[in-house]
């Protein structure tokens, strides 16, 4: 575990990947566990601790900007990892993307830092209700100017997530 290192953002903890390669993973909730799990993906948006709806959405040309502690901190970063909860109504995920796309925006992160998107469900006996297609049109990955892939994953036994880290080290390396 590492404290965290910019106001209102959390700890982490460093993984080692392959025996070769050292990661912080730094999780960060938009909300507490009471309010993600109780409250609609709009109300959750709304009242986001990460940034809020943009006021002057057609001035601004964003519909979601980041709080200063949030810009400073996606400076630091060499990639993201975006959850989603494949049990969700698919029409939800769009609430999630202008999140997305305010971390990412080339003037606060390295231009070329990749995206994994685990999309997850809770248990092995869950299944997988919305696909990788759905989510890459839902969130349109296709739009982000950097490397990105979608990976199926069960939190439970985390079956899913090792193929994406791997992915996500080696496109790092590359860069």
């Amino acid at each position: 575990m590492f404290p965290g290192k910019f106001d209102g953002i959390g700890s982490g903890f460093t993984v080692k990947v392959k025996d070769c390669v050292t990661i912080d993973l730094i999780t960060i909730y938009n909300e507490t566990k009471d309010v993600r799990e109780n409250w609609s993906s709009a109300e959750r948006l709304r009242l986001s601790r990460t940034g809020n709806k943009a006021e002057r959405q057609s001035e601004i040309g964003k519909a979601f900007e980041l709080q200063h502690a949030m810009k400073e901190f996606c400076r630091t970063l060499d990639a993201f990892i975006f959850v989603v909860d494949a049990t969700l109504p698919s029409e939800e995920l769009e609430l999630a993307q202008p999140e997305l796309f305010a971390m990412t925006e080339d003037q606060w992160t390295q231009s070329m830092a990749p995206v994994l998107v685990l999309s997850c469900i809770p248990d092995s006996r869950t299944g997988h209700p919305i696909s990788c297609r759905t989510i890459i049109q839902h969130l349109d990955l296709q739009k982000l100017n950097r490397p990105w892939q979608v990976h199926k994953c069960c939190v439970d036994t985390m079956n899913g997530v090792e193929p994406g880290l791997q992915w996500m080290v080696e496109t790092c390396h590359r860069r």
